[in-house]
């Protein structure tokens, strides 16, 4: 109990994990506050924009430089909680990136003060997938909860399934372990939502572009958003082809969205390069209507994951994996390799909290997985990050 031992999910593909009893090592949550309302990251054409709508060109130079250092967040921890010793600290950067992650924080006056993305509207109805502390700081992974927001949108009163609840904090996760069963991001039970980034599960060419968050927009991705039964259907028939338009969404200079069209030979170059077969994995037909379209068995897309799992006797387990990688999905697990790994440790739920290159996991000033979006730099820079913490003059050197 609350050693990090590492463990293979696949051949060249290890994780840290770290089992703990969350009354011993209490979880705590810091967001940076400073990052909120200051940008929007729009997933169909992977494109960023400035509060006021304009377009940001420039990730690394323009928007990253404005994320709080890490010992900011850790300085800011500490001025609250001057009797806590710090055990481990995790990441938690999908807030304010991705548009379905809420994190919800129990303030000093009793309120609870949610943040989120631009775009995301939280009050309405939807069930939100997350971690949640109670007010005595025991952890457990809720599939149900909703919020009813205030008036100025910033606090709301949190419901756990359906009745009013008294927490510390919370936030979403990516559901992927319920009831020691994989669960799919399928429409129907609403969990397609919470994968605004598919190359989180999914392999998708990148259109190579300048000016975008990452290189540029995904050959698909705006199809799959807005159809997500497409989304259902491979996870129901991972061999299934699925049925696709030539076509992808992109920003012009001033960022309005076009739709761009996608020849054949344009098509083949952008699939191949990402592994994709021609006659095994995608073919081409003509649609009724005469249009050229592409039938496409999609690939899922290995990643590294921060997983939060919970176990039959409430322990919970901080996960942390990288692959050494080579791009065509040994960097890290899919979600459903992923989702039997964690099955055969025992986790009845579990979730992903973040992914890619933000991956962090330190344990009593030992560093497991080390994020990589700021290693040119040398400052490690967060959104926010879980801290696990006691009293001082109680922490175990084990």
């Amino acid at each position: 109990m609350n050693n990090v031992i590492l463990k293979e999910v696949k051949p060249r593909l290890s994780a840290a994990v770290w089992t703990l009893d969350t009354k011993e090592y209490q979880p705590y949550v810091v967001v940076d506050e400073n990052l909120e309302g200051t940008f929007r990251l729009e997933r169909e054409t992977n494109t960023l924009y400035d509060k006021k709508g304009k377009r940001i060109n420039d990730y690394k130079g323009q928007q990253r430089p404005t994320v709080a250092p890490v010992k900011d967040l850790m300085r800011k921890f500490r001025a609250d909680h001057p009797d806590l010793e710090i055990a481990g600290i995790t990441s938690n950067e999908n807030i304010f990136y991705n548009k379905p992650i809420v994190t919800v924080i129990r303030d000093r006056n009793g309120r609870y003060r949610v943040y989120h993305a631009l775009g995301e509207k939280v009050d309405e109805g939807r069930n939100y997938p997350m971690y949640v502390i109670d007010v005595q700081g025991s952890a457990a992974i809720e599939i149900n909860v909703r919020f009813q927001m205030d008036a100025d949108q910033k606090y709301a009163k949190v419901f756990v399934n359906g009745k009013k609840k008294e927490i510390r904090w919370a936030t979403t996760l990516q559901l992927m372990v319920n009831d020691a069963k994989f669960t799919p991001p399928d429409k129907d039970n609403g969990l397609a939502y919470f994968y605004d980034d598919l190359k989180h599960l999914f392999v998708l060419p990148t259109i190579e572009m300048k000016g975008y968050m990452s290189r540029g927009p995904a050959f698909m991705a705006d199809q799959l958003l807005s159809q997500p039964e497409l989304i259902n259907k491979h996870f129901a028939d991972p061999h299934a082809k699925l049925q696709f338009q030539l076509t992808y969404s992109k920003t012009d200079k001033d960022g309005k969205k076009l739709t761009v069209p996608v020849s054949r030979e344009e098509a083949e170059l952008l699939l191949e390069k990402s592994g994709y077969r021609k006659g095994e994995d995608y073919s081409f037909i003509k649609a009724p209507h005469a249009k050229e379209m592409i039938l496409i068995r999609l690939k899922e897309n290995g990643y590294p994951f921060h997983i939060i799992a919970q176990t039959k006797s409430h322990q919970i387990k901080e996960i942390a994996m990288r692959g050494d990688g080579d791009g065509r999905g040994t960097k890290g697990a899919t979600i459903r390799e992923a989702a039997k790994w964690l099955i055969k440790e025992g986790a009845i739920r579990a979730g992903i909290i973040d992914q890619g290159k933000t991956v962090y996991l330190n344990v009593k000033g030992k560093t497991y997985v080390e994020q990589q979006t700021d290693k040119d730099s040398g400052v490690h820079k967060a959104a926010s990050i879980i801290i696990y913490a006691k009293k001082k003059g109680r922490l175990s050197k084990n």
